[in-house]
């Protein structure tokens, strides 16, 4: 029976026994067993490989494992944090209601190997492709609505109270607030990546077209533009708008004028680097440029950062948070925001869980 070999970076490797096709989750578990330690990924050939079933394998053949670390999520409004520990389980802290508190899901939290952080709900992707959820009910917290179709998930990507998924054979599942992307109607196909606002989807399919749902006047409706997006090789997001790169250069901004969504205005000699017309713009891959509305300075085209500025790791990879004692800032109609992220919100079992990663 051939073998082959499941190296770390660190040169330690095992020998497995490969006979016929193995799914590479399969084979990940069997190393991770005889190493002992707790593998995310394996590498053959330069190439990740994702959950399939690889074909006869060659005898010595030799796969490259990558260790898995502890990974902090949550966003800018979020009201708790969630941690990925190295073996696969989750800790979460924060307000309970609103994804601090993942007790009820706890026993099905293993083997995780993402997740997406909405304002008051969580979803971890699993290794085998299901998706668990928790949190506020109404924001994206419950799944069961859609829990047989949430299976061969591949990426999960979050708006501010809605989640979509994309499966492995393109297709995407969605759940949450039906008005801000939770309820698409829409028979999505070929979809390769999404992008979200804090209340609309854009789904950017294998043909380069886009398509796009949720609240309209935040991204959701790309009627207006819908003829020029044609072979988009990316597409970006800010709080309310969208902006898709084609492959000719041109950019096709729609959404909240205030946010981007009216792309770059005309504004004199541009030295070849971005020239705007009815909302499209060329942009230079010398320099990138930013735009926004002059009577909303403070409102700009950004990237949706994976880290809050208030949680970082420290160097012994201990996860450390601060923030107000109460957090009272603005939120939503100018209510204030229930405790999140204090220290005092934690429980021992949580501190301990997290003091202990190495």
């Amino acid at each position: 029976m051939p073998s082959v070999h499941v190296a770390l970076l660190s040169g330690r490797s095992v020998a497995l026994s490969a006979a016929g096709a193995v799914r590479a989750e399969d084979l990940r578990r069997a190393a991770q067993r005889k190493l002992g330690r707790h593998l995310a990924q394996l590498v053959l050939h330069g190439q990740v490989l994702e959950d399939h079933t690889l074909q006869e394998l060659q005898g010595g053949e030799t796969f490259f494992a990558l260790a898995r670390r502890c990974q902090v999520v949550s966003s800018r409004r979020s009201a708790a944090f969630a941690a990925i520990l190295e073996d696969g389980s989750v800790a979460t802290w924060g307000h309970p209601q609103f994804g601090g508190d993942s007790s009820e899901v706890a026993e099905q939290l293993t083997e995780v190997v993402d997740i997406a952080a909405a304002t008051l709900a969580f979803a971890a992707l699993k290794a085998d492709g299901t998706v668990v959820s928790w949190g506020h009910a109404n924001f994206g917290g419950w799944s069961a609505g859609v829990h047989e179709q949430l299976v061969d998930v591949v990426k999960v990507r979050a708006a501010r109270d809605a989640f979509a998924a994309i499966r492995a054979d393109g297709s995407v599942v969605t759940w949450g607030n039906a008005g801000t992307g939770g309820a698409c109607t829409l028979q999505l196909r070929e979809v390769q990546e999404i992008s979200a606002t804090c209340e609309a989807f854009a789904a950017l399919r294998q043909d380069g077209s886009v398509v796009t749902w949720g609240r309209a006047d935040w991204g959701g409706d790309s009627s207006q533009v819908s003829e020029q997006l044609r072979e988009v090789q990316q597409v970006a997001a800010s709080s309310r708008a969208f902006c898709a790169l084609r492959r000719d250069g041109q950019l096709v901004a729609w959404g909240d004028a205030g946010c981007g969504g009216d792309g770059p205005e005309e504004a004199g000699e541009t030295n070849g680097r971005l020239r705007s017309q009815k909302g499209r713009a060329k942009a230079s891959p010398a320099r990138p440029r930013r735009w926004w509305r002059p009577t909303t300075p403070s409102r700009r085209s950004a990237r949706t950062a994976r880290w809050s500025p208030g949680a970082a790791p420290r160097a012994a990879a201990i996860a450390a948070t601060w923030s107000s004692p109460t957090c009272r800032t603005s939120w939503r109609q100018g209510k204030p925001l229930p405790p999140c992220g204090v220290m005092g919100l934690w429980s021992p079992g949580v501190l301990r869980r997290l003091v202990e990663i190495r």
